[in-house]
């Protein structure tokens, strides 16, 4: 192979992976109907989960302590406070 050649291809490779970094990193216009669904479906539910968590807390400040124990509480607090961590990763 001639010296030119090489340069010929070496310049092709590098303008595929441009174009390749290019399309990586380019944010999609449009979000198709399936993607915007689901992710304001993600958010419904993370919002409810925050309203459970908050009447989770009125339950737990205004009812008497031989109604609602604190280890409940705790293990009801944690276990809405793992679902909402993991629905907004």
């Amino acid at each position: 192979m001639k010296t030119t050649e090489r340069v010929e291809q070496a310049f092709k490779r590098i303008k595929e992976l441009l174009t390749l970094v290019t399309d990586w990193t380019k944010q999609p216009k449009e979000e198709d109907a399936l993607t915007k669904e689901f992710r304001e479906k993600k958010l419904q539910l993370i919002e409810d989960l925050y309203k459970q968590l908050g009447e989770l807390n009125d339950r737990f400040m205004f009812t008497h302590e031989s109604e609602f124990k604190t280890k409940e509480y705790v293990v009801q607090y944690d276990a809405l406070k793992k679902k909402i961590h993991d629905l907004e990763k």
